[in-house]
């Protein structure tokens, strides 16, 4: 008995797509350990020279490590740094720092990066007794150690791009003599909704997954952040406002640049 239809369709789908328009990224793996300063890790304390001051809101509010990202310790990607730290910083509030009306606004976020050669630890802040964290903040413990591994990624189908990549993958079929109904595409698009829900993970490079809508899709100022400087999932006991996804997004000069001061940071929540 042949397979259904809806099915043929998704496997012409992930082939079409897997050829034409994946990009590589890695996947981020968490794991309960104590780190350094100079670790890739989500949560715990900074790398911080001493003659630096901790990162505050435009209010005055002192923010958090949210994550650091050693890229010497990470796979590298075409066009992101091969060393250097990368820091992610947010006050502790109900939105995790984010300002909805002003996403790009640096005010209750902010993103550093720091060149080698590192200075040593005892030209570092020193590890302090943290204050408790708000039931918002998305962090269980203390912190996480990151690894990363490589993959190729696909986009989700509220990825502001889908709709030309799946109107690409119908004329492909139909010029190949291969006609789906609507109906058939339309199954087949959820059953890839299925697929893609299914490698939800933390991630830095590929493309950047979303709960509700992609805001590039209804703010055309959005669409040049094209490149997923990093996402952070509700995995495990990693639990984002509603179950949703964290997501800072740069435009490709800029990260080309390592010019971290204009980034697009969203939550997008169910």
């Amino acid at each position: 008995m042949s397979a259904p239809v809806r099915y043929t369709c998704l496997d012409l789908f992930l082939n079409f797509a897997q050829t034409r328009v994946a990009l590589k990224q890695i996947i981020l793996t968490t794991t309960e350990e104590e780190t350094t300063p100079y670790n890739s890790k989500f949560g715990g304390f900074p790398y911080l020279p001493s003659d630096m001051d901790f990162p505050l809101s435009a209010d005055g509010e002192m923010l958090t490590l949210l994550a650091q990202l050693n890229f010497a310790e990470l796979p590298h990607l075409p066009h992101f740094p091969s060393e250097g730290i990368l820091q992610f910083f947010c006050l502790d509030d109900d939105f995790t720092g984010v300002d909805y009306d002003n996403p790009t606004q640096q005010s209750k976020f902010r993103v550093f990066f720091h060149s080698p050669p590192y200075l040593p630890l005892d030209a570092l802040h020193q590890p302090t007794e943290r204050a408790d964290l708000s039931i918002y903040w998305p962090f269980r413990k203390q912190e996480y150690r990151l690894t990363g591994t490589l993959r190729d990624s696909l986009p989700n189908i509220l990825h502001f791009q889908f709709q030309l990549i799946l109107d690409a993958f119908v004329e492909n079929c139909a010029d190949a003599g291969q006609n789906f109904t609507s109906d058939d595409v339309d199954a087949m698009v959820d059953d890839y909704c299925v697929y893609i829900a299914s490698k939800r993970c933390h991630t830095i490079g590929g493309y950047t997954n979303f709960v509700e809508a992609d805001p590039r899709m209804y703010n055309s100022k959005f669409e040049p952040y094209t490149v997923n400087l990093l996402q952070i999932g509700s995995v495990g006991d990693i639990y984002v406002s509603e179950c949703g996804i964290a997501s800072f997004l740069i435009k490709p000069d800029k990260l080309d640049a390592k010019d971290f001061t204009d980034v697009l940071y969203i939550i997008d929540s169910s």
